[in-house]
């Protein structure tokens, strides 16, 4: 008999018992002198004759063995570790086969648990690697194609190599063209539990070094992964909120409530976001992202390399491609670096367009936000454009609808709450709209809005398309020859369960309420339920596993929803409201279908919500850019008035929008001091990009040195068509001319003394040109704390181009606001006049007067004698 048995990793303790029995009992040990402990032949007994195998070929070892056999002797074969491993024992088993020489396998301890007991870790856990990857380096012996070093790494997990200390720099090499980076924890392990182990930490980076330093040539194994950082996330198992066959859970201390989120479609409704950044000025610009995109409305998580995570003050992500899978379900996914790394890190994951979440790549400068993967579905593009805004880039968004302006189906159903039965006809819907051939459209359900360009409704017109797209629940209904089916989701399941009960059961009744209601899943737009159950975890894997929204409510607003409800009071005494699932259900926008149905510890309630899809289209919203005159009150025009009241959202510079705080008290606003200009503009535009009515006000005239000429910049910039309206309004200089008198009666020039734009030289080349042509000169930002003698160096130039010190000047200071003030004097008077940012300066020409308090410009009717 031969048994194969596997002698440890090395410390003569680590034996199992069974093999150790085997050793005292054997006839011969055949053992591999190299690798095995010698001191495990102590178990020997004296007529157990020994051989090293080290020097043998394979056709010596099982000769001795047969001779063995021949005198009735028991051979043990001893290998290291575990005889699974790199053992050979196969070829050795095949030529017993034939030879007729029974024999079994004993296991032991391998040297890769050896290893991990010397890095006092484990393979595996949570947030960080759950897989654990055994291989080795190509050497002299090939591996086969599919299990390259390089293929291996692209997994991300933990990799645990055998027999490759000899070739670290290939291991390098291989390692770094998977998923991991130079900065990835490593570790050398030498002679795993000998009394000589010695144990070296160092990064991917430096395996080599590390291991030429300190002689380490054979007898090692080489750990690869995070699992050998100190970041991590703790284990669901021992929580005492998990339950399990063994043990219940337990109510938690104090039950947070989980927000209500969004049922209104989009891909993802839980709006979660990780963003990873590569280098220091990567991680400096994330986090700016980061801070914008939570005001947004986004829970945004910033990961950076180890080696910056300290000092940028935030996670690390370790090995990004086992990050990046990590991420992958239900998470949107920004990387602030090079796009390569990203790309490398997504590759091993990516599926589809339509269950690939958002990824988008931001280079570390910010210049370019680029959607990687589901652009409409994912809502990558969005996702490029807002942030694009913030980092004052551009959204280089290159799905073929968006860049030839046509209509995107996939993107706008999902945006509607509907959902893409068919995926290759949502394909199909697309390519007619780009070959510019007619797609239909007909609907079950009431529609908002025209019809996008390239769409028609069916039976309109002779032509009947033979692509369209159709709302219905009824996906037998086929109204064209390829028919794209979007059904609406519009079903809401309130739901209540006992604590503790499983994803399973929780599945099995929702599935046997929706088939009993004859509902097809898909129409489901999410679960509900009181904020007691906000972490239950068999509820939370439900929703997850079907990408499903979870709305809470408290018992009190439970209590509140109108209605006839099968109430109960022990339900009641648990939970403070008598009836759980039928609230729920109703409280997030349902009208009940049908009533508490039980089963198995779980109560399920079925609502239905109105969808009314909109092809008015998000991204391209209403940007009202609105001059509000130069006081507002009385001097704003009714259509100001109107396109601010119509708005969601008043967009401005604080002081301006601070005039309409009383008029509009209940408006919402966004506003930012003083040049702050473009950051201004951008949030507009993104606020009009994600479907709201935005008045961006302007003091004055929106097209004077207003918002209107940045706003259609920026658009174009993007890359966007907005609908941006221009409202205008009275100027300052017409108001102010109002207050005067008449002084603009004739030709004139509008100038800004503010040289932020401008720079003095040209102001000074514009003021001598108006002054040698006689024209009359009104006087914008004639001053500031940082150039209190722009408006005396203005005068010096007119005087010097020729205009007279008596020249009939005039300033209105706050024109139609609260302590407006009005003066008129000679130039000379001006030069020596103190204003402010606030005021606006007139000087006349030649034939300015004063009659009576006014300031006056002929226009020479008197002159040409028409009386």
């Amino acid at each position: 008999m031969i048994h194969f048995v596997g002698a440890g990793p090395g410390a003569p303790d680590l034996i199992t018992l069974r093999a150790a029995d085997l050793l005292r009992a054997a006839d011969q040990v055949i053992y591999a002198g190299s690798l095995v402990n010698p001191a495990l032949l102590d178990l020997c007994g004296p007529q157990c004759e020994i051989h090293d195998s080290a020097h043998m070929t394979l056709e010596e070892v099982v000769a001795c063995m047969q001779a063995c056999e021949a005198r009735g002797g028991m051979t043990v074969r001893l290998h290291t570790g575990d005889t699974s491993l790199y053992s050979s024992i196969r070829e050795q088993m095949r030529l017993l086969d034939d030879a007729g020489i029974s024999y079994d396998v004993v296991p032991g301890v391998s040297a890769f648990g050896g290893a991990a007991a010397a890095l006092q870790t484990e393979y595996t856990l949570p947030s960080i690697s759950q897989s654990a990857i055994i291989t080795r380096m190509e050497g002299r012996t090939p591996v086969p194609d599919g299990e390259k070093l390089r293929l291996m790494a692209r997994h991300g997990c933990t990799l645990v190599l055998f027999l490759s200390t000899s070739l670290l720099e290939s291991v390098h090499d291989e390692l770094v063209a998977g998923a991991y980076t130079d900065d990835t924890p490593a570790a050398i392990v030498y002679k795993a539990t000998w009394p000589d182990e010695r144990v070296f930490r160092c990064t991917v980076g430096t395996l080599a070094e590390t291991a030429a330093e300190n002689g380490i040539k054979n007898t090692a194994l080489i750990v690869v992964g995070d699992v050998l950082g100190t970041s991590f996330d703790r284990s669901r198992l021992y929580d005492p909120t998990f339950s399990h066959m063994f043990r219940e859970a337990s109510q938690p201390e104090k039950t947070q409530e989980t927000p209500a989120d969004d049922m209104d479609g989009g891909a993802s409704a839980s709006r979660a976001l990780a963003l990873a950044a590569f280098t220091k000025q990567g991680c400096e610009l994330g986090k700016r992202i980061a801070s914008a995109l939570s005001d947004d409305g986004w829970n945004v998580r910033v990961f950076a390399p180890e080696r910056l995570a300290k000092q940028a003050e935030c996670a690390s992500y370790g090995n990004l491609s086992a990050w990046t899978g990590h991420h992958w379900q239900d998470t949107a996914i920004v990387f602030v670096g090079a796009s390569g790394i990203a790309v490398r890190s997504v590759a091993p994951y990516v599926q589809d367009k339509f269950s690939d979440p958002a990824v988008v790549s931001v280079d570390e400068r910010g210049t370019f936000a680029v959607p990687l993967l589901s652009g409409h579905a994912g809502g990558a593009n969005q996702l490029a454009r807002r942030i694009a805004s913030i980092v004052g880039g551009r959204a280089a968004v290159s799905t073929a609808t968006d860049v030839n302006g046509l209509f995107a189906v996939d993107e706008w159903a999902f945006q509607q709450g509907l959902c893409i039965v068919e995926r290759d006809a949502a394909k199909a819907v697309s390519a007619a709209l780009l070959e510019g051939e007619p797609v239909g459209f007909s609907s079950d359900v009431p529609c908002e809005g025209d019809l996008p360009t390239g769409v028609t409704a069916a039976g309109a017109g002779d032509a009947k398309p033979s692509v369209g797209f159709v709302i219905t629940h009824d996906v037998d209904a086929n109204p064209f020859e390829t028919t794209l089916h979007l059904m609406p989701r519009d079903v809401i399941v309130g739901i209540g369960c006992r604590r503790g009960t499983s994803a399973a059961a929780v599945e099995q009744a929702v599935c046997q309420a929706l088939d009993c209601a004859g509902i097809d899943m898909r129409r489901v737009a999410g679960l509900a339920t009181i904020d007691l159950k906000a972490d239950e975890q068999g509820l939370l894997e439900v929703v997850r596993a079907h990408d499903w929204p979870l709305q809470t409510f408290s018992a009190q607003e439970l209590e509140k929803v109108p209605g006839a409800f099968s109430d109960s009071e022990f339900v009641k005494e648990t939970t403070g409201v008598g009836n759980v699932c039928e609230r729920a259900a109703v409280a997030a926008g349902g009208a009940l279908l049908t009533s508490k149905q039980a089963q198995d510890g779980v109560t399920v309630a079925l609502a239905v919500r109105p969808v009314v899809p909109s092809f008015a289209r998000k991204g391209a919203g209403k940007l009202a850019v609105v001059g509000i005159g130069p006081g507002a009150g009385q001097d704003m025009t009714g259509r100001a008035r109107a396109a601010i009241s119509a708005s969601d959202i008043i967009v401005g510079y604080t002081v301006y929008a601070g005039l309409l705080a009383e008029e509009f008290p209940d408006k919402p606003m966004f506003t930012t001091p003083m040049r702050k200009e473009v950051e201004r503009c951008e949030r507009a535009l993104e606020l009009a990009r994600q479907g709201k009515n935005v008045a961006m006000v302007c003091s004055g005239d929106a097209g004077v040195y207003g918002m209107a000429g940045l706003c259609f910049e920026l658009a174009e910039k993007a890359g966007e068509v907005v609908d941006i309206d221009v409202v205008p309004g009275i100027t300052a200089a017409t108001g102010g001319a109002a207050v005067l008198g008449a002084p603009l009666m004739h030709d004139f020039a509008v100038i800004s003394l503010s040289d932020l734009m401008t720079s003095w030289e040209t102001i000074e080349a514009r003021l001598r040109a108006a002054a040698s042509s006689d024209m009359v000169v009104c006087l914008y930002n004639p001053s500031s704390h940082k150039r209190p003698d722009y408006l005396q160096r203005a005068c010096d130039v007119l005087l010097a181009a020729g205009a007279s010190p008596e020249t009939v000047c005039g300033y209105v200071r706050n024109i139609g606001r609260d302590g407006e003030e009005a003066c008129t004097c000679t130039l000379s008077e001006l030069r020596e006049t103190a204003v402010d940012m606030f005021t606006t300066v007139f000087v006349g020409n030649s034939q300015t007067k004063r009659i009576g308090g006014a300031m006056v410009t002929p226009r020479g009717y008197l002159q040409r004698g028409d009386e």
